[in-house]
């Protein structure tokens, strides 16, 4: 499941061995329940989840209090620094035009979560009124983060994919593809779902996949009791190699239905496809193939890292009029990963046990990297996201956090070693997500490892090139350097803790390639790419687990260079910057933990807790040192929310801002504002901001593979070419 088996609300009720024992009573007396919770461990048992890791950062009891560091006075002002960076960094205060109105019992239908491991039978408590009082249909929508295209005149329209997906768990829908008539010349491709669900329902991934190759994932909403809808679309244009052949597609959206969760989702997906004007290069690939072999022909081509043990590929030799290759990795964390970023280090993840709070482990930093024959050469930050059901549903509802219907791929550029997969077949390529410390050399053999799991898949993307008759090349550089750090504090006798994690991966690789045309001329020049990923995670916890606050900045910035291999010449550099902040504060209401102890005897059943969330996401490209693009996306965010046997309810607002800078100096601006269910409202502005600039483009050189920079600038905000440059770089 998305995030049933652990959220960060439920963080304050792990490890209550009394409520266990009164929920596994109030169980037992209903034979409904307790059919449901069989349901549900089949429901685990299915997710093939494994027991997380056991080997621990560092072994501590939890009655000895723990120091690490050399000098208390520098740690006093370290844990009063990162108090502080809370309160005055992220402003958690309302926004402006809230609705501060509060209607506790507006999302009294929002299903309770799953926290297996700790208390089984916590997740048969369903909430009451199943069905919604209104026959009016619940609009729920995104922001995205690449705004939608024009699809108002497609030259071809494919029929309508209908299913929907009831009981559905690991049987996915197949249908029948085939590509438009011959007769008719596309170049872009534009996937549109629609999304109908009633009842109560967990959010769900959506899957989608072309022979085999994942070219969407996206997720549900939850509709709390309401009959709910939901609209996306997605530029498919770079698997356009698999559009032309007849083939298959498989949607997998795992869901269970009993008497408890109600809810079928109705998926419609249509493929339009669309002849745009040629006015700048489109380079798609060749061909993209799946990586992940899987026995059976009706199972989705995924692997569970870390639980299956396939994690390395081969890579078959390489045709020689190869001129680019390009690995796509899909993944997001699931279950005990799902909130990978609000995970403590092993030796404090039980601190407050006692008190009634169990967390999770293996710290809060995860790191995508990639290996080619056991040297790394890639390393990626995966991107927070939050799915409709994480942190307080009431947050989500009806406007859907960044990225939950949009999960694009991390993208690793293998062109410098091209020299490599030329020259030999069976080169072994292998993909590890890691939690930074166990990367740190100067720490216990043991390893921390990471939890269950993360749903992955991976494709190869090669670009060839028929006028080329051969190829040739030496590789010149491979480097990579870590620098991981890691603290914490928890005091005796206070109920605190504090806890820091920064982690730093460069890597580098650059390679002389040389391309002989048929013609005759030759193309020589140098590729690099250098890779730089760094985290900062502050974690403070007080009041013996009843206050947390999570601040994580995930931020990257990757340069791609062609250098002029005679005199080693910058012919010209594409820089691409990314960072992710997240700042979360959450506290429970009403409950007092004792500050000496004893331990927590008897909590209420009904947990009730704040929260105030800011979630960012920027990205900045330049070309040869001049910035070219500029996007933010903004979420900030208050909500109240129960989990109660009764049924969960609770209230939350969000503000949405969206900013991008095209290279025409035009500021594109959406403000959203959502509070209790209802879009209060949704404004579009286009603002001039700086004026147009032009870069001129060497006839012999080419910055990308995609189009010309000198058309890109004479594009207006969101005329569809930009937008379409903008898919085929991003997604």
């Amino acid at each position: 499941m998305l995030h049933r088996e652990w959220t960060l609300w439920n963080q304050l009720v792990f490890g209550n061995t009394d409520l266990n024992s009164n929920l596994n009573q109030l169980a037992e007396s209903n034979s409904e329940l307790n059919g449901l919770k069989l349901k549900q461990e089949n429901e685990s048992n299915l997710i093939n989840e494994k027991e997380k890791l056991t080997y621990p950062h560092r072994s501590l009891s939890n009655k000895n209090p723990i120091f690490k560091g050399k000098n208390f006075f520098g740690i006093a002002i370290l844990i009063f620094i990162a108090y502080s960076f809370f309160n005055t960094l992220f402003d958690f205060s309302t926004p402006c035009h809230m609705n501060v109105h509060h209607d506790v019992n507006i999302f009294s239908k929002f299903p309770l979560k799953n926290v297996q491991h700790y208390y089984d039978t916590f997740e048969t408590i369903t909430p009451s009124n199943l069905s919604s009082d209104s026959d009016d249909v619940r609009e729920v929508i995104e922001i995205p983060f690449i705004p939608y295209s024009n699809i108002s005149d497609p030259i071809w329209t494919s029929d309508s994919l209908n299913y929907t997906f009831g009981h559905s768990w690991g049987h996915p829908a197949i249908f029948k593809y085939a590509p438009p008539p011959t007769n008719i010349t596309f170049n872009k491709i534009v996937m549109t779902m629609d999304t109908n669900v009633d009842g109560v329902q967990y959010d769900r991934l959506v899957n989608i996949f072309l022979n085999n190759v994942e070219i969407w994932r996206s997720s549900t909403m939850e509709p709390a009791g309401n009959l709910s809808h939901s609209y996306s679309q997605k530029d498919l244009s770079p698997f356009y190699s698999l559009f032309k052949k007849e083939s298959e597609i498989m949607i997998s959206l795992d869901n269970l239905i009993n008497t408890k969760l109600t809810g079928a989702f109705d998926i419609s997906i249509k493929i339009l496809y669309f002849n745009v004007p040629n006015k700048y290069h489109t380079n798609y690939p060749s061909s993209v193939n799946s990586l992940i072999d899987f026995k059976y022909p009706q199972e989705a081509p995924i692997i569970r890292y870390p639980d299956d043990p396939n994690q390395s590929f081969k890579i078959p030799q390489l045709n020689f009029n190869t001129t680019k290759a390009e690995l796509l990795i899909t993944t997001s964390g699931n279950s005990e990963e799902e909130f990978w970023y609000s995970n403590l280090l092993d030796e404090f993840k039980n601190q407050f046990a006692s008190h009634g709070h169990q967390f999770n482990g293996h710290g809060p930093c995860r790191v995508v990297s990639v290996f080619l024959d056991g040297m790394r050469i890639y390393s990626m930050n995966p991107k927070p996201v939050i799915f409709s059901g994480g942190i307080s549903p009431a947050l989500w509802n009806p406007i859907m956090s960044d990225g939950s219907f949009h999960l694009d791929p991390l993208k690793v550029d293998l062109t410098p070693i091209l020299p490599l997969l030329w020259a030999a077949g069976d080169s072994n390529l292998s993909f590890e997500i890691s939690n930074c410390i166990d990367d740190d050399e100067s720490k216990p053999v043991l390893k921390s490892g990471i939890g269950s799991n993360w749903i992955s898949s991976l494709s190869l993307a090669l670009w060839e090139d028929d006028e080329i008759e051969d190829s040739f090349g030496e590789i010149l550089n491979f480097d990579n350097s870590t620098k991981i750090k890691s603290f914490g504090i928890a005091p005796p006798f206070s109920g605190f803790l504090n806890q820091i994690v920064s982690a730093e991966y460069q890597n580098s690789i650059s390679s002389n390639l040389t391309f002989v045309r048929k013609d005759g001329s030759i193309s020589n020049f140098i590729k690099e790419i250098t890779n730089d990923v760094n985290q900062t995670s502050i974690t403070v916890i007080s009041q013996w687990g009843d206050k947390q606050s999570v601040f994580s900045v995930p931020e990257s910035e990757d340069v791609f260079s062609t250098i002029n291999s005679s005199d080693f010449s910058i012919l010209e550099t594409l820089s691409f910057k990314q960072k992710f902040p997240l700042a979360v504060k959450l506290s429970s209401i009403g409950s007092k933990a004792p500050k000496w102890g004893p331990p927590i005897k008897k909590p209420p059943t009904d947990v009730t807790y704040n929260v105030n969330i800011t979630k960012s996401r920027k990205l900045e490209m330049s070309f040869n040192g001049l910035a070219i693009l500029d996007i933010k996306a903004k979420e900030n965010g208050t909500s109240t929310f129960t989990l109660s046997p009764e049924g969960n309810h609770g209230f939350g607002t969000v503000e949405h801002n969206y900013t991008m800078i095209n290279p025409s100096g035009i500021e594109y601006n959406r403000h959203a504002l959502g509070s209790n269910g209802t879009i209060l409202f949704d404004n579009v502005t286009n603002t001039p901001v700086i004026s147009s600039k032009t870069i001129r483009n060497d006839p012999k050189t080419e910055l990308m593979d995609f189009f010309s920079y000198e058309e890109m600038f004479q594009l207006e905000p969101l005329d569809n070419e930009f937008r379409d440059i903008l898919m085929q770089i991003l997604v």
